[in-house]
């Protein structure tokens, strides 16, 4: 955490009181009231992915503090433990958090968890079904374009995107990519409702690959023609950006 004044970092502080097993990485969201959440999801002593869940940890002053951990999925999905969760906060205020589950039966489904503000309890929902009994090693994106929320998953090689109206209601999922091999989306959006969705292409364990993205406008139709960019390093990711004239950046 920066310090009040602004000139130099805090020491580093252990978050994580009573859910260890981090894996697949963490994720954080904050908004101007001075509200931060440290997102993650952890087996907290459990046997098996199946009984992973999500935890998060908030604070009311800027970071300076946090509560201690607490379980915001109770309902058997469990984690899919290396794929990574996304948090961020929609136009209205609710924290909202992506992940993939993965139950005992063999299903790596992804789920949208909503918490409304001034709530403690998280209303989770089933965005994608995806039976699969390995580990994708996925990642999701979120973004705001107006007054809608913006979300992006992997499900089956492919990248998917949906937009969740301000009344909270799930749009039918879209196809951004057109071939398999499709991972790690990010996504940046205008005012307008035009988003920009990118993503990688050809990537695995160790081995680099393809840059793509492609602009939908606020009904969801493509907007040009998808862009391709090569020579995408070994464990290189892409991030989206939206500039103040109105254009986007694809930075890798």
């Amino acid at each position: 955490r920066l310090n009040d004044e602004r000139s130099a970092f805090e020491p580093q502080r252990q978050l994580i009181q009573r859910a260890g097993g981090l894996d697949g990485g963490g994720s954080l969201a904050a908004d101007a009231s001075g509200r931060v959440w440290v997102v993650w999801h952890a087996s907290a002593g459990a046997l098996d992915e199946s009984g992973r869940a999500v935890y998060l940890c908030e604070s009311t002053d800027d970071g300076a503090t946090f509560a201690r951990e607490q379980r915001a999925t109770d309902t058997p999905t469990g984690a899919c433990g290396c794929c990574g969760l996304r948090a961020g906060l929609d136009a209205q205020g609710r924290l909202q958090v992506l992940f993939r589950g993965a139950s005992a039966d063999g299903q790596r489904d992804q789920y949208l968890l909503t918490r409304t503000a001034g709530q403690q309890r998280f209303t989770g929902r089933l965005l994608d079904p995806w039976p699969s009994k390995t580990c994708p090693m996925s990642s999701s994106a979120i973004t705001v374009a107006g007054e809608t929320l913006v979300v992006a998953w992997e499900t089956k090689g492919r990248i998917r995107c949906a937009r969740v109206s301000a009344a909270g209601k799930i749009g039918a999922a879209l196809d951004v990519s057109a071939a398999a091999g499709a991972k790690h989306p990010s996504l940046a959006a205008r005012a307008d409702g035009t988003v920009l969705v990118a993503w990688t292409d050809g990537t695995g364990w160790n081995k680099g690959g393809t840059v793509a993205w492609q602009c939908f406008d606020r009904t969801g139709k493509s907007v040009g023609t998808a862009g391709r960019a090569p020579d995408l390093p070994v464990w290189g990711l892409v991030a989206a950006v939206p500039r103040l004239d109105g254009s986007f950046l694809v930075i890798y």
